[in-house]
């Protein structure tokens, strides 16, 4: 059993649905979440916007 993704055979599948990007500046965090965002639409993912927010120390 399982499926089979990129040749490979997979057993076992685990999710995640949050994520924390850390950085010293808000610029990298835009980057980064960028970045992020390009990756999953890569993937088929997408992001949720109006479950994302920045934090600042």
């Amino acid at each position: 059993m399982g499926v089979k993704v990129d040749g490979r055979q997979l057993h076992h599948l685990r999710f995640a649905d949050d994520i924390v990007l850390i950085t010293p500046t808000i610029i990298q965090a835009e980057r980064m979440l960028a970045d992020f965002d390009r990756v999953c639409g890569n993937v088929g993912l997408q992001l949720n916007l109006t479950k994302t927010m920045f934090m600042r120390n």
